[in-house]
């Protein structure tokens, strides 16, 4: 499976404390920065499969729906006590640009 890169904004785009949505494709991203370091998942909370995350809040490690209070790890997107996960996707800065990495398979225009 190949993997395609994306530039998909700027590194001054996504705010401090809550998370720039990104739409590549078909597929509904959240990037939100954590530690000094960016990371990506789906935006959709399981939940009620809603697209909100991005206007939700990282908490203790955690990245908290704004609609219900579900809470996912930002480190690997699993909620404790439950088997749901947000997925996630590798992203890397490159000349201020913020760069996210797709399977092609998920990849759709």
């Amino acid at each position: 499976m190949s993997i395609q890169e994306i530039r998909v904004c700027r590194v001054h785009d996504v705010p401090l404390r809550y998370g720039k949505r990104i739409l590549i494709g078909d597929e509904d991203i959240v990037l939100m920065w954590h530690k000094g370091s960016l990371v990506a998942f789906e935006n959709s909370c399981p939940h009620q499969r809603t697209n909100k995350l991005h206007e939700g809040m990282i908490i203790n490690d955690e990245i908290e729906c704004p609609l219900h209070g579900w809470r996912f790890s930002i480190i690997d997107g699993t909620m404790q006590g439950r088997t749901v996960r947000l997925r996630s996707f590798e992203c890397r800065i490159e000349h201020d640009m913020v760069i996210v990495r797709i399977p092609e398979r998920d990849f759709a225009f």
